[in-house]
């Protein structure tokens, strides 16, 4: 470097480093294999979110890609339109919630891990559907009370079938 530092300024010597790191990243990429995921990946499903889990063979990051049925479109590029998880992780053993999904609709997702080296690992196509969202009473009232009868009007948070199950009782309490 002392020879040809009056030849060289420091900006050619930075071009060159640049130059190498990026040769030596490319060459990497094109000969280490993508990490293996293993298996057919564990899926916890509940109404608005799905939890899924997988292994794989060296550490990596965690994502999940997905996408409703109707957007789903197996003959584009990247046929998910969302991506969920943890970019910056590095764990063999994976685990991501997909949080706000919508009740009672089925989803395609891809698993992507990437290790620190090589390229991104990418599953095939999965599937999964949410669960319908249960009824919640939001409001309810007692209407027109009589000696031998009682309304009782409610409202849901989806549209639900009703029934009401009483137990008769005498005025002391015990039960008839």
């Amino acid at each position: 470097l002392k020879s040809v530092a009056s030849d060289v300024s420091l900006q050619d010597l930075e071009d060159l480093t640049t130059d190498i790191s990026d040769t030596i990243t490319d060459i990497t990429q094109e000969v280490t294999p993508p990490n293996i995921i293993g298996g057919v990946p564990a899926v916890e499903i509940e109404a608005t979110k799905a939890t899924i889990k997988w292994k794989t063979n060296k550490a990596a990051n965690s994502i999940i890609a997905l996408v409703p049925q109707p957007d789903y479109n197996a003959q584009a590029k990247d046929p998910y339109a969302l991506q969920v998880g943890q970019a910056q992780e590095e764990v063999k053993e994976h685990t991501v919630t997909i949080p706000d999904l919508r009740p009672s609709t089925v989803y395609h997702f891809q698993i992507r891990s990437k290790a620190k080296v090589g390229p991104e690992g990418r599953s095939r196509d999965f599937v999964f559907e949410t669960k319908p969202e249960l009824p919640v009473i939001i409001d309810y009232s007692f209407k027109k009370i009589t000696e031998n009868s009682i309304t009782v009007v409610w409202r849901t948070n989806v549209l639900s079938s009703s029934l009401v199950r009483y137990t008769p009782f005498s005025p002391a309490g015990d039960l008839l």
